[in-house]
This record gives structure tokens, sequence and C-alpha cells, in this order.
């Protein structure tokens, strides 16, 4: 017997309570459907249009590997200011920049490169933290990770300069020896310096992932992602597949 499943993007609003003020679906499966071939062929288009721009107006420079970061800088009117490229001999990519309270400017990225400027791998996958002033220059770089799989989605400078992290791996404690199967959900707290101050984790024992992070005005932290699981750290889950999660980080 054959089961129809249909999905639908929809827009969740929170008290800070975490009480559901409002929802509001947007599209159904059958007009996805519709409409994705006609939506791949112009976003094709759109994509190879604006590769070929890139590629006329702007030069990348010092690749290193088969994927690497990039970041460039424009003026108010579009003139490209610098451009530089990070990355080692594999799969580097850049996630989130932001301009941090020093005025300069902090890039969250993942890699899997064995070695990028002398910080070797850590695990299968790791995360890395990027400062950059004004120029495009490196003021520090720091690599984090466990024997395991990491993988970092979103970040988040907090009131007291301290970055907040949030992804998922199966070693969220880096605890030598601890392999979970199933990727749980991971919060680190990052100094400054980059020094890993706390780290805090949600799980279950099926696939659990950290998707993005925001701070309220009273300092909690509150992050959103998926879960597969129905035990642990998510027992008031509903369904039997995969939910959205919402979990506050109290100040």
């Amino acid at each position: 017997m054959n089961e129809s499943v249909e999905y639908s993007k929809k827009a969740i609003f929170f008290q800070e309570e975490g009480n559901i003020l409002k929802s509001k679906e947007y599209e159904d499966l059958a007009e996805i459907q519709k409409n994705k071939s006609i939506s791949y062929k112009q976003e094709s288009l759109k994509y190879k249009k604006k590769e070929s721009n890139l590629i006329q107006d702007i030069e990348i420079s010092n690749s290193f590997g088969s994927y690497d970061m990039w970041i460039i800088r424009l003026s108010s009117s579009g003139e490209l200011l610098w451009e530089k490229s990070f990355g080692g001999s594999a799969i580097d990519e850049g996630v989130i920049i932001i301009k941090n309270q020093d005025n300069n400017y902090t890039i969250l990225g993942n890699t899997n490169s064995p070695k990028i400027d002398g910080f070797k791998t850590r695990g299968m996958n790791d995360f890395l933290l990027i400062n950059l002033d004004s120029s495009g220059n490196i003021l520090s770089k720091t690599r984090h990770g466990s024997p395991e799989f990491d993988y970092a989605k979103d970040m988040k400078q907090t009131k007291d300069g301290s970055y907040f992290i949030i992804g998922y791996s199966r070693n969220p404690e880096n605890i030598q020896g601890i392999n979970f199967k199933k990727n749980a959900v991971f919060l680190s707290q990052i100094q400054p310096n980059g020094i890993i101050q706390n780290t805090w984790k949600l799980n279950g024992s099926n696939e659990d992932l950290g998707s993005s992070i925001s701070q309220l005005k009273n300092g909690s932290v509150v992050i959103v992602g998926t879960t597969e699981s129905s035990d642990g750290d998510f027992i008031l889950k509903k369904s039997k597949g995969s939910d959205i999660f919402v979990a506050i980080l109290n100040e």
C-alpha cells in the first residue's frame, strides 16, 4: 500500500515563553511540484548569469582546494574592494559572516581539509572561526571539533562578546571514545580568543540537528532545529517523522 505524504512551508511565531502565537502555511506540495521544473530552469539561468558576471568582473585569487571559503567586500556602489580565499586541500565552506563588537568581521565555516595554515584536522569534519580586519587580513583563526563528525550551522555574538555556535555532532562534548552513531545538537559558547567556554547538547536515539540561533532581550539564547527522536531530550515529540524543536537556554 502506497502512502501519500504532503509537505508545506510553514512559518511559526513564538512568544519568549515558547507559546505559539500563530503559524502560516505558504505552499502545498502540488503547487511546488507543478512549478518546480520551471523554477529550476529559471534559477539555473539566473545562476549561470550571475556566475558569468562574477567570472567577468572578479577574479578568484589564491584558491587552495576543491572548495574554498570565498569572501568579497564591495563598496556601496558595488565596486570590488578586496576578495580573499581561505581553505585547505579538501572541502571548506563559509556558513555566516558577521560584523563583531570590535568592528571587525567574524566568519564561521566548516572544513574537512586535513590541514589549514598549521591547524590539523580534529575529526571527520570540523568548524572554523576566522576573524578579519576591514581590509581582509586574518587577525585570528581557530579550528574546533571532536574525533567524529562536527558541522556548524549558525553563529551569534552575544552581549558579553562571546560567540554561540549551533550545529550537530556525533560527539558534541568532545569526549574521547564517544560516538553517538546518530547526530546530536550541540551549542558551544566560545570566547573572543577562540577558547571554548561551554558546550551543551540535546539528543535522543535518532537524528537531531541544530539549525539556527538567536538571543532575546533578556539574554536568553533560543535555538531551533529538527529532531527524529522521541526519547532523551525530545520526549514531547508528537509525529513519526521529523519535527521542529525550539529550546531556550536561560541567561
